[in-house]
């Protein structure tokens, strides 16, 4: 069995991709957060890109026991301000919020989603790098690159391309889907059969590492 896995985990990733493509091509004329709705549509509360994501990242910061990098989430903060610009310009779509294992379903051969608490409209190339890593990597390993082709395949064979502004944006996104590890350090660390010294700095100079690389 190669890095990608069974044949039939290849297909329930590229079904996923799908999934996203199809959800994405909900568009909106604004970014912001889902403050009510119903048959006939969603309720939003307008908000810049820039900070409906920086109110997310804030909503990570209050649970997150952060005592090991206190000032993570400040400095990934202050990156994400500095890129205004470039994130107010991207697509307004429906995100699901948290492209997690538990939060999907196969039912017929189609994957759906569960647990909409956090949907918001958004740039859609923040759920696809978001799935990417919540669904194909692991504290204990890099994410297979076959696996990764085949999501990004099947989301650009249904939506026709990857979202605008993929590439550009991915070095933000990187640094901001970094906190689930620098925030959350005492959650994962004790697992980790490395001595706690040793993960700390190799977790720091991860994160200074996407730091630097954002323009």
């Amino acid at each position: 069995m190669g890095r990608g896995g069974h044949p039939e985990r290849r297909e329930l990733i590229a079904e996923l991709g799908r999934t996203f493509a199809t959800l994405h091509a909900e568009r909106f004329d604004h970014h912001g957060t889902i403050v009510g709705g119903d048959a006939e549509g969603l309720v939003l509360e307008p908000g810049s890109w820039t900070d409906v994501l920086i109110e997310q990242i804030e909503q990570k910061r209050r649970i997150a026991p952060g005592e090991r990098f206190p000032d993570c989430f400040e400095r990934v903060i202050d990156a994400v301000a500095a890129n205004r610009e470039l994130l107010d310009g991207a697509p307004a779509a429906l995100l699901h919020g948290d492209p997690a294992h538990p939060n999907g379903f196969l039912a017929d051969g189609r994957v759906g989603l569960l647990d909409w608490e956090i949907a918001h409209v958004g740039d859609p190339a923040r759920e696809l790098h978001r799935a990417r890593r919540q669904l194909l990597e692991s504290q204990y390993f890099d994410v297979a690159d076959e696996l990764e082709t085949v999501l990004f395949d099947a989301y650009r064979e249904a939506a026709g391309s990857l979202p605008d502004g993929f590439e550009q944006r991915r070095e933000i996104y990187e640094a901001v889907g970094y906190l689930g590890r620098a925030g959350f350090f005492s959650k994962w660390a004790p697992d980790d059969d490395r001595p706690a010294e040793e993960i700390a700095d190799a977790v720091a100079a991860e994160l200074e590492r996407r730091l630097s690389v954002i323009r």
